[in-house]
């Protein structure tokens, strides 16, 4: 009887417990959700472009083994952070800052038109109808490139400089070039061939690598290079940028000019003068004369009263 008794008190409670339960699973499904929104300081539910997107981009973005941002999940956050676009095989862009402009329904439709991401080799971005990517910074790969050797990058039909991109990386292997974008508008893979060169070095004489920059890597380029005739081993012609046949400090001057040592790849020490190590200087030499001084005449003084004394 006593088990019977319990059973059905048992029993009696169920309906609370499971009330509690549910209770207890909307309090956090709520908290979560707060959370959520709350980490997100620039949500603004009224903000403008801060909308549920319930489209796709066009289905060139989203071929298999693509990797396109979910924009109904980033644009319904408001974040917009991240931005990946990507045609699987070909190109792929990655924006680095957040553009909540771009969630726009007829963006999203239309960005095929916009972004042109479906020639090999080459990246184009209408900055003139979406003017919010003008200036933005964003990753750039190439995939599987025609070309056996490196490749160079145009900007607009002409030679890339470091105000445009920075940061290139060539995989041979896989014939893929992976780079980061200053600006936006039309990107471009390109054969190096001699005229390329030669623009190059008009352009950046400086980065003998050919990594888009000039740095220390390239002055160490330069430093085993230095002495080199041209038919020494070692000897570099883009270092030779006078062309005389021998690579010398003048030839430094026109590549690092006033940046590094003749001999060294440190930049050169720059001096700062400061007026009161002049004054302690001066005074410090002019305490050490006049003490000196002052010791010849008492030197001469005691001399001469001991020659008077004998």
């Amino acid at each position: 009887m006593a088990v019977g008794r319990g059973l059905q008190s048992l029993i009696r409670k169920l309906p609370r417990f499971f009330v509690a339960v549910v209770v207890f699973l909307i309090s956090i499904s709520f908290a979560n959700a707060e959370i959520n929104f709350g980490d997100n300081s620039n949500f603004d539910p009224a903000g403008p472009g801060i909308k549920i997107i319930a489209v796709a981009p066009p289905g060139i973005f989203t071929l298999p083994g693509s990797e396109t941002t979910n924009f109904t999940r980033v644009c319904t956050l408001g974040e917009a952070l991240n931005i990946v676009l990507d045609v699987s095989g070909k190109n792929k862009v990655e924006f680095h800052d957040s553009i909540i402009d771009m969630c726009d329904t007829n963006t999203i439709n239309n960005l095929d038109t916009y972004i042109q991401l479906d020639k090999t080799g080459e990246v184009t971005v209408d900055s003139e109808s979406l003017t919010y990517l003008r200036n933005k910074r964003a990753n750039i790969t190439m995939r599987n490139l025609p070309f056996e050797e490196e490749p160079a990058i145009e900007v607009d039909g002409k030679l890339a400089t470091p105000e445009d991109i920075k940061d290139k990386l060539w995989n041979q292997s896989a014939k893929e070039l992976v780079f980061t974008a200053k600006h936006f508008t039309t990107y471009k893979a390109v054969e190096r061939g001699e005229a390329t060169r030669m623009e190059e070095l008009e352009t950046m004489p400086c980065d003998l690598n050919t990594d888009g920059q000039c740095d220390d890597a390239d002055s160490a380029l330069f430093q085993q290079a230095l002495g080199k005739r041209r038919n020494d081993l070692g000897y570099n012609p883009l270092a030779d940028v006078d062309a005389d046949g021998v690579v010398t400090v003048a030839d430094q001057e026109i590549l690092f000019p006033g940046s590094y040592d003749y001999v060294t790849t440190f930049p050169r020490d720059v001096y700062t003068i400061n007026p009161s190590t002049i004054i302690r200087y001066v005074l410090l030499i002019g305490g050490g004369i006049a003490g000196a001084l002052i010791a010849y005449i008492v030197w001469r003084k005691r001399k001469k009263n001991f020659s008077n004394q004998k």
